[in-house]
C-alpha cells in the first residue's frame, strides 16, 4: 500500500486458518471500497428452491460404484469430467433412494437405516437394458462401510461401493473496514474465488490480496491437513 506521507508501504494481509473443523476465516486487508453508491442493481426474481427432505440431505455424499463417482447433493447427482464440467445423471427421492441413469444402465442405491445399533443395510441395483431390448438386473447388497457389497444370487459376486462425506468450508472475507464481501461456501477440494471489488483506504493503495506471507491467487483449492488450509 503506499502512504502519501511516508511513501510506499504494504499494509496487505491475509490467512486462513480452520474454524470448528468446517469453516475458514481468510483476513483480507486494511482497505475500503470507495465506489459504494454504484453497487445497487435492480433485483431480478429468483427461482424459488425446494428444500431437501430429511432423507434426501441425509443420502449427500460422493459415491464410488465399481469405477464409476458420483456426487449426490440436494437431491441432484452428478458426475464430474476431467476439466470440471458437471452433467446432472440422475435424482434422489424424497425417500432417499438414488437413481442413476447413463446410457442403457440405471443404478439405484437405497440404503435402510439398521435396528438396535445395527448398521446400514444399502442395496445398490444396477439394471442394464441388451442389445435384443431385454434387461439383465443385479442387485448387491451389505454394509456400506465395508466397501464391498454382495450380489444377492451369486455371493461371488461383489461390487466396489464407497460413500464419503461432503465437506464444506466458510471462507470468510475480513477488510478491515466497512465494505463488506460476501462470504463462500466452498466444497473440500474445490475452488475459492478472488473477490472482484475494488478497494481503497484513505493514504493507501490497494496491493492485492495475499494468503499469508503468499499472494493470494485467482483461485485457491481448499483442502483440510493438521488443522490447517493448504493451498
Amino acid at each position: 500500500m503506499k502512504s502519501k506521507t511516508r511513501g510506499r508501504r504494504n499494509f496487505g494481509l491475509a490467512w486462513v486458518s480452520a474454524v470448528l473443523m468446517a469453516a475458514a476465516l481468510a483476513t483480507g486487508f486494511l482497505a475500503c471500497s470507495s465506489e459504494a453508491g454504484n453497487d445497487n442493481p435492480t433485483k431480478q426474481p429468483q427461482p424459488e428452491e425446494t428444500t431437501p427432505s430429511e432423507a434426501q440431505k441425509e443420502a449427500d455424499g460422493v459415491y464410488t460404484v465399481g469405477d464409476a463417482t458420483y456426487t449426490v447433493e440436494n437431491g441432484t447427482v452428478t458426475v464430474t469430467s476431467d476439466d470440471g464440467t458437471k452433467t446432472e445423471v440422475g435424482k434422489v427421492s424424497e425417500e432417499g433412494v438414488i437413481t442413476i441413469t447413463q446410457g442403457e444402465k440405471t443404478t439405484t442405491i437405497t440404503t435402510v437405516k439398521g435396528e438396535d445399533g445395527a448398521a446400514p443395510t444399502t442395496t445398490v441395483q444396477v439394471t442394464t437394458k441388451t442389445a435384443e431390448g431385454t434387461e439383465e438386473s443385479k442387485t448387491y447388497i451389505g454394509d456400506i462401510s465395508t466397501g464391498t457389497l454382495t450380489n444377492k444370487d451369486d455371493p461371488a459376486d461383489t461390487v466396489t461401493v464407497a460413500k464419503k462425506i461432503i465437506v464444506t468450508y466458510t471462507v470468510t472475507f475480513v477488510t478491515n473496514c466497512d465494505t463488506e464481501i460476501a462470504p463462500q461456501t466452498v466444497k473440500e477440494g474445490e475452488k475459492a474465488v478472488q473477490p472482484t471489488q475494488t478497494l481503497s483506504k484513505a493514504g493507501y493503495e490497494f496491493g492485492g490480496w495475499n494468503l499469508g506471507e503468499n499472494p493470494f491467487s485467482i483461485v485457491f483449492r481448499i483442502r483440510w491437513r493438521m488443522g490447517i488450509l493448504w493451498s
